[in-house]
């Protein structure tokens, strides 16, 4: 059994976005989705994609799958929602888990798996401490190799 994702947490650990969230999902939302492996994305971002919270997002995604395809507007969204890094890591592994159930999580897959807004502090919080120990894990099991199989 798998920890469910950031789409999953209790109804009332989501918020309505904030002015600048809603205005850069909207301009994600309408650009046009480029869907790339995360090397292609290291590739076109160049020296952008060393941005910490990136760096980090696409670290994990790429040391679970490399061949796996992403909607680089989701990456960016996901980037700029995380509150910190332990956010970031919460988001890999959803666009990870969320990818492998119903294929590349797409700025429209984001809009139907956040219907009610995205996790706030409190969720983040809850989905965290879900997460500690989970499946018998010591600390993190998100920092876990078992976490993104």
């Amino acid at each position: 059994m798998r920890l469910n994702t950031l789409a999953h947490l209790d109804g009332n650990h989501f918020g309505a976005m904030s002015l600048d969230d809603t205005d850069l999902f909207a301009q994600l939302f309408l650009s046009k989705e480029e869907i790339m492996t995360v090397g292609e994305i290291r590739e076109k971002l160049g020296a952008d994609a060393t941005m910490f919270e990136l760096a980090v997002l696409l670290k994990r995604l790429e040391v679970a799958d490399a061949e796996q395809r992403y909607s680089l507007q989701a990456i960016f969204m996901a980037t700029a929602l995380a509150p910190n890094v332990a956010g970031v890591v919460m988001w890999a592994y959803t666009l990870f888990e969320e990818s492998k159930r119903d294929g590349i999580v797409t700025m429209e897959r984001l809009a139907k798996l956040f219907p009610v807004g995205f996790p706030t502090e409190e969720g983040y919080s809850a989905f965290w401490d879900k997460q500690k120990h989970y499946n018998g894990a010591r600390d993190n099991w998100l920092d876990t190799r078992e976490a993104f199989a």
